[in-house]
């Protein structure tokens, strides 16, 4: 009987070892998910593992069938919130996951896209702004202090070509290597919009653009000699164009080296990224015109870009 009664306990043990497992199973649906929010943990995680980490994909509209996708990785939640909250209004949160490096000293995470088994829906393109797609338990670690005040993330572009008969939804699976989740891959997931604009409103906003950096062009020894002339004016710059992925980690480090004399690269790597992006264009405007000294010019940009 002693020996029927430890059998039975046993098996019920693998039950629920079963179960469990079962109700953990991710559950797919043809239909639009509801993706869960980033929140900052309740006060049943205050006491998590030091080497427990969150990423987290974020969705940003910067046009007609066309997303900026952002993967964060952070241990301050609360931190991170606050900053998507100040510098990237509108994100949209995707699905998160919680993982721990492999390398608890140097851990990267990488996001794998593309794969010869799985390719991308028809009419859909998935354009990563850096290869490859890796960020570090380092810079996860830093985030929020005085040297990284920007979360590490990897930016990618996600848009629509029309012209190629795009298929209502996007649903791209990516996997990641170098960590330990219960999660196995993460997807990109879009929805195709209605499209009630014209080419006439597109050739408007790009004609408006060139006239714009136009003027930009003109101004660049009075805008070079004002920026030489306040070096915390400049680092502000500096510092937010960065935030807004105008300019990259590389050319703010070969600014700040330069100090002064870094005005020239920054103007010129501006010049560079928003030719031809009136999107960019527009981000730089209202990143200039908060100096006020600098205020006139970005009118003079505005008045006759709108001409």
């Amino acid at each position: 009987d002693s020996e029927t009664s430890e059998q039975a306990v046993q098996s019920s043990k693998n039950d629920e070892s079963i179960i469990e497992v079962e109700v953990r199973k991710p559950i797919s649906s043809d239909k639009q998910e509801t993706h869960r929010k980033l929140q900052a943990p309740d006060d049943s995680d205050a006491h998590e593992p030091e080497n427990i980490y969150t990423g987290g994909m974020y969705y940003q509209k910067i046009g007609s069938n066309k997303w900026w996708l952002r993967f964060m990785v952070t241990q301050k939640v609360e931190v991170f919130l606050q900053y998507i909250k100040d510098n990237h209004i509108g994100a949209i949160p995707d699905e998160v996951i919680r993982f721990s490096f492999q390398d608890p000293v140097s851990g990267r995470i990488q996001l794998n896209i593309f794969s010869i088994e799985q390719k991308v829906c028809r009419g859909w393109r998935i354009e990563p702004h850096k290869e490859p797609l890796v960020l570090s338990k380092r810079d996860a670690d830093l985030f929020g202090s005085k040297d990284l005040p920007i979360p590490p993330s990897c930016l990618i572009t996600v848009w629509a070509k029309l012209s190629c008969d795009p298929e209502e939804r996007l649903r791209h699976p990516v996997t990641m290597d170098g960590i330990d989740c219960d999660v196995e891959r993460i997807y990109i997931s879009r929805f195709l919009e209605e499209v009630e604009t014209s080419n006439t409103q597109v050739t408007c906003d790009t004609r408006s653009a060139n006239i714009s950096l136009g003027v930009l062009r003109s101004n660049y020894a009075d805008l070079c000699k004002l920026l030489k002339g306040s070096e915390p004016t400049l680092n502000s710059l500096t510092n937010e164009l960065f935030a807004k992925e105008i300019i990259d980690t590389n050319i703010m480090i070969d600014i700040k080296k330069k100090g002064i004399n870094g005005a020239d690269i920054l103007l010129v790597h501006v010049i560079m990224k928003i030719e031809g992006n009136a999107q960019h264009l527009y981000v730089v405007q209202n990143i200039l015109e908060k100096e006020q000294f600098l205020h006139d010019i970005v009118e003079k940009m505005k008045k006759e870009g709108q001409t």
